[in-house]
């Protein structure tokens, strides 16, 4: 929610909307009654109500998702660290510590705007009321100014350099798991066909010492006494046989088929964190893409970049102001369908709660 256009910026206008925007007389739905009234209840609902709550709403987000990020950075590089750290109780009493905090800074904010009438002449000597947004003693005053400030330090600022340094980290990091993961594989590849060649040699030795124990019982009787035999079976990891039907076989057996089981499921486990957390690299982009533009559309920053007696440059920084909302919008709109779209979990409790709901 950017701030309000101060008086050098702004322009007082015919039945004026929230956004700034007007609705040309010319236009057969802006002339009637409803629309004007309509106008009317919005401009004071902006005014008093959701300028206030657009910058809560805005701070909530940054910092929510900024806990978020730090949350699957630390699970995804520490992960004892996560479980222990970052249960679900401990999210939830940081999400509710920081709506609190939030709502209690911003309370100035819905003292700061008003809705002022005016009225003016036409070229008819006709008179025509009009509404304007104007500020309060307390937006004109130094307070203000500082609130506005220390707000755009700790919501714009300190909250995008952390997401896109936390982010980074998290793309270096999976990365990295990735790499982890293929050089395993391949190892594990070649792991087993070492030990397929070690076992079909040492089935070929285990045949040649059967031969030279027929043939030469002496000489076979020598070298087990010096262990060579042995030394070499336990260099070879020769495994040990035993009947068909015997319970070690089965428990060999059946303690493969566990080590195969959980193995497996790990693998599925760490694959389902690497997409959730690839899907919140995603999503984090472009939250930071929708609010870098809006973070620089605040009066005081605007007033650094652009001279204050420049009129031709009223258009451009309006321009500027609605496309930075409206990327805003978009992007907060994609990322939920990412989530709708590639989220199973989430799609699935957003079905139960609108169901249930019904």
């Amino acid at each position: 929610m950017s701030d309000v256009r101060s008086s050098d910026f702004g322009t007082a206008v015919d039945m004026q909307c929230p956004c700034g925007s007007l609705c040309d007389r010319r236009i057969p739905i802006c002339v009637l009654p409803f629309t004007k009234d309509l106008r009317t209840f919005l401009s004071y609902y902006h005014t008093y109500v959701g300028f206030g709550l657009g910058n809560i709403f805005e701070a909530m987000s940054s910092w929510i998702t900024v806990l978020i990020c730090i949350e699957r950075y630390v699970i995804m590089r520490w992960p004892h660290l996560g479980k222990l750290h970052f249960s679900r109780r401990a999210g939830r009493c940081q999400i509710i510590c920081t709506i609190c905090f939030v709502i209690l800074f911003h309370l100035p904010m819905f003292f700061a705007l008003k809705i002022e009438r005016g009225e003016f002449v036409t070229g008819n000597n006709t008179s025509k009321r009009y509404l304007k947004m104007g500020m309060t003693w307390f937006g004109h005053s130094m307070y203000y100014y500082v609130i506005t400030w220390v707000r755009f330090m700790c919501i714009q600022c300190v909250p995008l350099a952390l997401l896109c340094v936390v982010n980074l980290r998290l793309l270096i990091l999976i990365w990295s798991n990735y790499r982890k993961q293929r050089m395993h594989s391949v190892q594990v590849d070649n792991g087993d066909d070492l030990i397929k060649r070690e076992e079909f040699l040492s089935s070929i030795i285990e045949h040649q010492s059967e031969i030279v124990t027929k043939l030469a019982p002496d000489y076979a009787e020598k070298e087990r006494s010096k262990g060579y035999r042995v030394e070499r079976m336990e260099s070879l990891q020769v495994p040990r046989l035993c009947p068909v039907g015997s319970n070690l076989l089965r428990k060999h057996s059946s303690s493969i088929q566990n080590t195969a089981f959980y193995g497996s499921r790990l693998d599925r486990t760490q694959q389902a964190s690497m997409k959730l957390t690839i899907l919140l690299v995603v999503v984090i982009f472009s939250f930071i893409l929708g609010q870098i533009p809006q973070a620089f559309a605040y009066v005081h920053i605007i007033t650094l970049v652009v001279p204050r007696d420049c009129i031709d440059c009223i258009v451009y920084v309006n321009l500027y102001r609605h496309f930075s909302q409206l990327l805003c919008l978009i992007t907060s709109t994609t990322n939920f369908f990412l989530y709708v779209a590639l989220n199973r979990h989430y799609r699935s409790s957003l079905k139960s709660l609108v169901f249930h709901s019904r």
